[in-house]
């Protein structure tokens, strides 16, 4: 009977030590060496405004794919720069710094890297063109990261359930003229096989 409460307290530990661990180590997807590299980097405005300074200096950003584009030697990204989390993940809420136009050797398929993904990005700055108004940087990419879509907010989807029942005022409220109470499908019991 010593024996399978040992090896209980065994595997209760063992599970604990695995979930315990993940929360000491970096989560962050880009190796310690480049971060190092990147550490005290100036900000995306900085950079724009004088980018012959920076030149060939290792920085990591990250942001919003607004497109992708593939070229004979290569692929390029454009980005809405967004501030990073503590483990180099793009925050959603963040205003945009700034544009990225992230150079890539390889090809990057459109479909994969499409609008509104996230990426995260180390790589070395490369000398700034005047393609677009606003602070735009422009970077060779060394490692990159690509985030899946996370999942809408809950104040997302009752907007989109309350945009399907009719119009929605300024304040967010359904306009009641044209859907009186009752008649939402998934309210008072109106829903399909009601009849």
């Amino acid at each position: 009977m010593g024996n399978h409460k040992e090896r209980l307290v065994g595997a209760s530990l063992l599970i604990f030590l695995l979930f315990s661990l993940p929360g000491c180590a970096n989560l962050s997807p880009l190796p310690e060496s480049l971060r190092h590299k990147a550490k005290g980097q100036p900000l995306l405005s900085e950079i724009a405004s004088d980018p012959a300074a920076y030149q060939g200096r290792i920085v990591i950003f990250g942001g919003r794919i607004i497109e992708t584009r593939l070229f004979e030697k290569g692929s390029i990204v454009l980005l809405s720069q967004r501030p990073l989390s503590a483990h180099d993940v793009p925050l959603r809420t963040a205003e945009s710094g700034g544009r990225i136009l992230v150079e890539y050797e390889g090809r990057l398929d459109p479909a994969v890297y499409s609008p509104g993904k996230r990426l995260t990005v180390a790589g070395r700055l490369l000398p700034n063109p005047a393609l677009r108004p606003g602070p735009t940087i422009r970077l060779e990419a060394i490692r990159f990261c690509l985030w899946p879509h996370e999942p809408k907010t809950i104040e997302e989807e009752q907007n989109k359930k309350l945009a399907a029942y009719g119009s929605i005022d300024e304040y967010g409220a359904i306009d009641q003229y044209w859907n009186p109470i009752g008649w939402e499908p998934d309210v008072m019991g109106w829903g399909p096989g009601w009849w």
